[in-house]
């Protein structure tokens, strides 16, 4: 990442990202977002230290194409619809400066994806 004191060995980047999640001041957590997360059992393994070291520190969001998450995991599942192509544009160029806004950037948003909220 090139930033000024930031570990360049993935296991003490990570120590240091979970560190930072779980000392957020009081009353502003952080958003997490698990991007195109299948497996229960990474899931659980998540919501387990989550719910250990980082308390209401913490909101997370998860992109799934799974729909059938175990009831006891807390998750509010949301499907989520599928952008066509002319949509796709419409909404990114809300967000996009003109130069980035060419037609060379577009793809067409996956179907069927769901998100997931837990807390």
């Amino acid at each position: 990442m090139k930033l000024p004191g930031w570990p360049d060995k993935q296991p003490e980047q990570v120590e240091r990202t979970l560190k930072a999640w779980v000392e957020t001041p009081a009353g502003r957590p952080r958003l997490v977002v698990l991007d195109n997360l299948e497996d229960v059992a990474v899931m659980q393994e998540w919501l387990a230290w989550l719910d250990q070291q980082a308390g209401e520190a913490v909101r997370l969001l998860v992109t799934a194409q799974r729909r059938d998450w175990p009831d006891g995991l807390r998750l509010s599942v949301r499907p989520l619809g599928e952008f066509s192509l002319d949509e796709s544009r419409d909404f990114l160029r809300q967000y996009l400066d003109e130069q980035r806004a060419g037609d060379g950037i577009w793809t067409r948003w996956r179907s069927g994806w769901v998100a997931c909220l837990w807390r």
